[in-house]
């Protein structure tokens, strides 16, 4: 019974990632444009294949150069990734105002079954003024932050 005791209690203090294989196997690189000028942003990748229980794949920052490459694991056939930008590109925004202010955020879905067309390394250029945009905050903020804290 103390042995049991004694691993479970262990169990409790190691964290969950001393239990995960954080390796890659699949890559999403590219720039994110505004109007044709590279632009900043903030991306999230995520698995999105159940309702409920997204998973955080990756996060970058991306500079003023607007190039990204983020990694990511696919655990089985079923990983639909989806990718969240944060940034600031609509059509009446000039370009100062654009690479300045982060407040909407676009999705873009990506199939595993994509993924593996392209040998898992995918390259490609977002063009964000085109894309359907929403209001980042709170939704982007509080959704960010949950990812966080679950993988914690």
């Amino acid at each position: 019974m103390n042995t049991f005791l004694l691993l479970f209690t262990l169990l409790l203090v190691i964290p969950k990632s001393a239990f995960s294989y954080n390796e890659s196997n699949f890559k999403i690189e590219g720039i994110l444009r505004c109007k044709g000028t590279p632009t900043r942003g903030t991306i999230l990748m995520v698995d999105d294949n159940l309702d409920h229980w997204d998973h955080l794949l990756d996060e970058v920052e991306v500079s003023d150069d607007g190039v990204f490459v983020l990694y990511g694991w696919l655990p089985d056939e079923c990983l639909h990734v989806k990718l969240f930008v944060e940034h600031g590109c609509t059509i009446e925004r000039n370009d100062e105002e654009s690479r300045t202010t982060r407040d909407i955020y676009s999705e873009y879905s990506i199939a595993s079954k994509h993924l593996e067309t392209h040998n898992h390394d995918w390259t490609f250029s977002f063009e964000l003024v085109y894309m359907v945009a929403e209001r980042s905050w709170p939704k982007f903020s509080i959704y960010r932050y949950w990812l966080h804290v679950k993988q914690t």
